[in-house]
């Protein structure tokens, strides 16, 4: 998982219980996409778009990311323009990645003085 979803993947062995976990826990949701072809919602969520277009939101989106395609961000905020779209030069698919998690906290902050 991590060798797809970092642009600079992480090899280091799972050692700890707490590793483990969380790679048992990453399976398990993979699996449960896979099996029930959840996979295909992208079409579900570009027809629904106008169910969510008020809420203010932000899409952010790793350059690298090789598990969701960029064009699907595109084509994502082409149907949903009035949300920001932000294209991660050093990105890939983890919210863990150094520069996706750092624009995810930079929103984060931001949104705060949407809801005061």
């Amino acid at each position: 998982e991590s060798a797809c979803s970092s642009l600079i993947p992480n090899y280091q062995t799972i050692t700890t219980d707490e590793q483990k976990a969380e790679a048992l826990a990453i399976a398990r949701l993979e699996c449960h996409y896979f099996r029930n072809e959840k996979l295909s919602s992208e079409k579900s969520l570009l027809r629904q778009v106008d169910r969510f277009r008020a809420i203010p939101s932000i899409i952010i989106h790793g350059r690298y990311d090789i598990i969701c395609p960029l064009s699907t961000a595109y084509r994502l905020h082409q149907l949903w323009p009035e949300a920001d779209y932000v294209v991660v030069p050093d990105g890939g698919h983890s919210s863990m990645d150094p520069a996706i998690r750092s624009r995810l906290i930079e929103a984060t902050e931001n949104a705060k003085t949407l809801y005061k």
